[in-house]
């Protein structure tokens, strides 16, 4: 794996060391000086990012970003002298990272690299997916109690006061400041928040927008600014942090996060900043100190939402920006939920956005009709939002699903049918040595003579039961893929799990466990029954995750919406066997693109997607069933809803 990586190395200054390192043969780094290289190459998943740090601090933002969207998972060692190991961890998460504190011979340098090339770091990524998602919902939480507070909050000072609140919160930072424009010259401290210090409060003091510092720095070049440790600011930039509160109060600051506050024509009407971010957050208490060794930096998620969140402020003096920023930041947050339930089952990668996209159109296309049924029933731009949500969200309980249940192809697990084989391997040893023992008894007894007679009649009986053997394991193998169970094969099954082989000896072996029979004798596809019931479970997982989310008026439907996406129109759905009259519309529309997408997705190892005309048969003959709406499939048939998905 190594042997093809390579290394490439981000400003490495022109010194003996660095350049030592890059003339050395064995390793071969190449150098780049500029960012749209590291932007524009797509490396190999083991290339090694070499990060000179002092080059790299001035510009935090862009490179982590284009680290985060390009380079998730290459190895990264960095070279510097402010920093340490731990607390750099923080903002290279996702990737191998090993820190190299300076001063550093050349042989160090060499021997991290080469470590990095095999994924050897000091750091090793662990991402535990269940805490993902769990954050992923206060982080929609948080917006959508933005949303609600921006729409509902008349007094600027609480209206700012949440918004810094809620941001903190969001990225755990100890402190945060508000600056609001005034004319073209100057910015206005408005509002500051510190836990440690027990501080919030209203500011009046009013600051010259020049690039002496670091809120006029952003409101003069709109740059949000990531700044590792602010008494290390880098040389390139032209201001310094001004250290009088941290000396008079004790505080240390460090690492912070600026960031503008755009209104709706692209201007900047003021500056949010945060620092300190907290390991320590979730159990920190008002006025106690901060130890410095609880912060650590910021990471460019940080940051997008800090630039997300700045603009609420800015909604906050122009009201019209509102929906729109928030819509987008929270869609966005609905989005990399689903990315990340979907990560449990890769197979079904895409499926939430193809379902919400067929279900949206469906609904267009409804508000077209001018006959039949749907002639009246329209949805506005709010109940296509509210559908929208419901059907990317329609799967999210599937995190409480286990993953070899969520994923299982077969109906036995690998490890059960590995185990199942093995044991039908000893049987045949165990035959094959009982048949050279009888042979050997039968000789001891009777001569080798009168054996000549036998063996044959021994032989043949031995073959037997080695081929018996073999049929059955090749039945079981047969059994065992998700298709309809032969009746034969069910017989066989239902027999091998009331028998056993026993040895000459005594010894029981069973042919099938009580777990293996029970997989095994399913009629159709992959599931046992309680394994069935634990899919069907997801839709009430779904449902009590989406209840807690407060949605507000316009999107209060959307739990209901989801809730009900796998109910029959003859009652036979579940998980509350409706039937037509409690089965809301738009679930009833969910329900038919849910099942279209399962039918034709590309993506499935463990069957072929359908052809169209073949997906489209069998939602018409569910239709004819009375499982799902009749009108409603010839809609998505007739007007070819499907091809939608073309367009993407």
């Amino acid at each position: 794996m190594s042997n093809t990586s390579e290394i490439y190395a981000y400003r490495f200054p022109e010194e003996e060391l660095y350049n030592s390192v890059l003339n050395d043969e064995s390793i071969k780094v190449k150098r780049f000086d500029d960012i749209k290289t590291l932007a524009d190459n797509t490396l190999k998943e083991n290339d090694v990012i070499v990060l000179y740090f002092p080059a790299f601090e001035d510009n935090v933002v862009d490179l982590l970003e284009i680290l985060k969207r390009k380079h998730k998972t290459n190895p990264i060692v960095a070279i510097g002298d402010n920093y340490s190991q731990e607390y750099l961890e923080a903002i290279f998460e996702h990737n191998y990272f090993t820190y190299i504190k300076l001063p550093a011979t050349k042989e160090k340098i060499i021997e991290s690299l080469l470590a990095a090339k095999s994924k050897d770091c000091v750091y090793k990524p662990k991402i535990d997916l269940e805490t993902e998602l769990i954050k992923a919902q206060k982080k929609i939480i948080v917006l959508n109690n933005v949303a609600i507070a921006l729409t509902t909050q008349k007094n600027i000072g609480n209206l700012l006061n949440f918004i810094l609140t809620k941001t903190r919160h969001l990225i755990k930072a100890d402190a945060g400041s508000l600056y609001l424009k005034e004319g073209e010259k100057n910015l206005r401290f408005v509002f500051t928040q510190n836990i440690s210090t027990n501080w919030t409060g209203e500011k009046d003091v009013l600051l010259e927008i020049n690039d002496k510092s670091i809120s006029g720095y952003t409101a003069k070049t709109g740059l949000s600014l990531n700044l590792l440790d602010v008494y290390y600011v880098p040389p390139t930039f032209p201001f310094n942090f001004n250290q009088d509160f941290d000396k008079s109060s004790g505080y240390r600051t460090k690492s912070m996060i600026t960031a503008p506050m755009y209104n709706k024509n692209g201007e900047i009407v003021g500056v949010i900043q945060l620092m300190n971010k907290r390991k320590d957050y979730e159990t920190s208490k008002k006025g106690v100190k901060l130890e410095e060794d609880q912060i650590i930096p910021f990471n460019n998620e940080d940051v997008d939402l800090v630039n997300n969140l700045a603009s609420q402020a800015a909604v906050a003096l122009e009201n019209a920006r509102l929906l729109y920023d928030l819509r987008r930041t929270f869609e966005g947050f609905v989005k990399a939920s689903i990315v990340a339930i979907e990560s449990k089952d890769p197979c079904t990668h895409g499926h939430s956005e193809r379902v919400a996209e067929l279900t949206v159109a469906l609904a267009k296309k409804i508000n077209d009709i001018r006959e039949g049924t749907f002639a009246k029933l329209r949805f506005n731009e709010k109940e296509l939002l509210q559908l929208r949500y419901a059907s990317l969200l329609h799967d999210f309980g599937k995190v409480s699903v286990s993953d070899e249940v969520l994923t299982k192809s077969k109906k036995l697990y690998p490890y059960e049918l590995d185990n199942l084989i093995a044991r039908y391997k000893f049987i045949k040893k165990s035959i094959e040595a009982d048949y050279y023992k009888n042979c050997y008894d039968y000789i001891s007894q009777n001569g080798y003579e009168k054996f000549l007679s036998v063996k044959q009649e021994m032989e043949n009986d031995f073959i037997k039961q080695i081929k018996e053997i073999e049929n059955t394991v090749n039945t079981l193998i047969k059994s065992n893929e998700p298709t309809v169970l032969e009746e034969d094969s069910s017989n066989k099954i239902s027999e091998l799990a009331k028998s056993e082989y026993i040895d000459r000896d005594g010894n029981k072996t069973a042919y099938l466990t009580e777990r293996e029979a029970t997989a095994l004798s399913v009629k159709r596809g992959s599931l046992t029954e309680q394994e069935r019931l634990e899919i069907e479970s997801h839709v009430k997982y779904s449902y009590n995750f989406l209840s807690k989310i407060p949605w507000g008026k316009d999107l209060a439907r959307v739990p209901e919406i989801a809730y009900a996406h796998h109910e029959k129109l003859n009652g036979r759905g579940y998980p509350n066997h409706y039937v037509e009259k409690d089965i809301p519309i738009e679930s009833q529309m969910m329900g038919i693109t849910d099942i279209f997408d399962a039918l034709t997705a590309q993506d499935r190892p463990y069957k072929p997607a359908l052809p169209l005309k073949k997906a489209l048969d069998i939602l018409s003959k569910e239709a004819e069933n009375n499982s799902l709406n009749k009108e409603l499939v010839d809609i998505f048939e007739k007007y070819e809803v499907y091809k939608c998905l073309e367009e993407k």
